[in-house]
């Protein structure tokens, strides 16, 4: 039956998988993107799939989901037929060769108006390390030079220039750039290290601190969202 075939092919995939040391996660994305390419034709042999039958299953996830998630599939499925091809020689050639990935329409990111601004910057007020620390965050990606969460994560100490108002920040492709910043910001960073001499972790290098240590990328990602939570925003 075309059905018990596909479920011990995919078993030997996911085992070849496992043996590789992938993720659990993404182990089960690989199985279930090529599940339900299976699914969408009935249950159709993965080995005979042509590459109209994945083109056909690629439009009926644009349809039902995003062009991420179609992309996603897409992927998958080429780990699936590389393995189909080059590992157990299944198939003498995968049904995506020549295919192109779904493009993904970039986001324009959301532009903050003044009164966002405002609020988002009053549920940072006071005197404390933690409302130092976030206000200088935000401060620091509300300047014009556009930094990204993980310039922002990734600055020590001694990449910010306080008597040139410049921040040195490692961008994509491990490119250096200064980034100037204005006197609110510069304020903002004077206040937020003055808290940050009193911690005690003040020794390490890293600009953010928590209370167990440095922030990562993601909790200074949290620490944004918490604070746009509290000023009704979505960050």
């Amino acid at each position: 039956m075309p059905g018990d075939e596909n479920t011990m092919l995919l078993r030997d995939f996911a085992r070849h998988c496992r043996a590789k040391n992938l993720s659990p996660k993404t182990i089960k994305n690989y199985v279930d993107s090529a599940r339900c390419l299976a699914d969408h034709h009935a249950g159709k042999p993965l080995t005979d799939m042509s590459r109209g039958d994945v083109e056909d299953y690629l439009v009926s996830v644009l349809t039902a989901r995003t062009a991420s998630t179609a992309a996603t599939r897409f992927r998958c499925l080429q780990q699936f037929y590389r393995w189909a091809v080059d590992v157990e020689e299944l198939v003498e050639r995968s049904p995506m060769v020549g295919m192109s990935p779904p493009e993904i329409p970039e986001k324009s990111p959301g532009v903050l108006t003044d009164e966002e601004i405002r609020r988002l910057l009053a549920v940072c007020d006071g005197r404390g390390f933690t409302e130092r620390r976030d206000t200088a965050i935000i401060r620091l990606m509300l300047e014009p030079g556009g930094m990204r969460i993980g310039e922002v994560s990734g600055l020590a100490v001694d990449d910010v220039d306080l008597d040139r108002d410049l921040a040195h920040v490692m961008g994509k492709g491990r490119r250096a750039r200064a980034i100037p910043f204005g006197d609110h910001t510069g304020q903002a960073l004077t206040r937020y290290l003055r808290e940050r001499g009193k911690h005690p972790q003040a020794a390490a290098p890293w600009l953010w601190l928590g209370a167990k240590g440095p922030l990562t990328a993601s909790g200074v990602d949290q620490a944004i969202r918490r604070r746009a939570a509290a000023a009704g925003l979505s960050w």
